[in-house]
């Protein structure tokens, strides 16, 4: 195998190792003999999950590498993908199994407080979202969960509090979405208390499925 290896003729050397029951260096050789299904698999049986996954994922079986990433403990990976596919449940799922010391937690949150918003949560979704800003002011990276945020309170009833949130949007990006026109809605809705559509509009933020890895 190591001959057949080195002389480049990685899919001899990788069919070697795999009746070797070597794993790895069996799955590293498919992969440089081009065959990602075999390389998913061997690193599926030695327990290299990532890799399985990233593999699964140039395969466009998005499933089984979500399922990959469960297994390695990559939960954020893993609802990243269930998300895409529109599978919530599983995706709520995940989320909440990321704790607060994970690098991932403010991502977790955000995504959290979306889905609540989208299934008309408006508390939960405040909540959520609120936490993953943290008290911080609104810049580049959580101007959308401001956003969202205003919104749950204007189906909340909460005018003056989504009114205030937007003018707090306006004053970092004036241009933002919607926002003077919903400030203005809000300011009419405070006086009348009118009921509220959903306003959220979802268009772009689903992303390429293979740019997850």
């Amino acid at each position: 195998a190591e001959l057949y290896y080195k002389n480049e003729d990685f899919g001899k050397a990788a069919i070697i190792w795999s009746e070797l029951k070597e794993n790895t260096l069996a799955a590293n050789a498919f992969i440089k003999a081009n065959d990602p299904e075999q390389a998913a698999i061997h690193f599926e049986n030695s327990g290299n999950w990532n890799k399985a996954g990233e593999c699964y994922l140039n395969l466009l079986k998005y499933s089984k590498a979500a399922d990959c990433f469960n297994s390695a403990n990559n939960f954020m990976q893993a609802a990243n993908i269930y998300y895409n596919l529109r599978d919530l449940d599983r995706t709520i799922n995940l989320l909440q199994k990321i704790e607060k010391n994970n690098p991932d937690y403010k991502q977790a949150t955000f995504l959290l407080g979306k889905i609540f918003y989208q299934q008309n949560f408006f508390n939960l979704s405040k909540i959520k979202l609120a936490e993953s800003i943290s008290d911080e002011p609104v810049n580049a990276d959580n101007i959308e969960a401001y956003y969202i945020i205003a919104d749950c309170h204007s189906h909340m009833g909460d005018f003056a509090e989504s009114v205030r949130i937007y003018d707090q949007i306006l004053s970092y990006d004036f241009s933002y979405r919607d926002v003077l026109q919903l400030r203005e809605i809000a300011v009419k809705d405070k006086t009348e208390l009118k009921p509220v559509e959903s306003r959220y509009n979802e268009t772009g933020i689903i992303r390429d499925l293979l740019q997850l890895q």
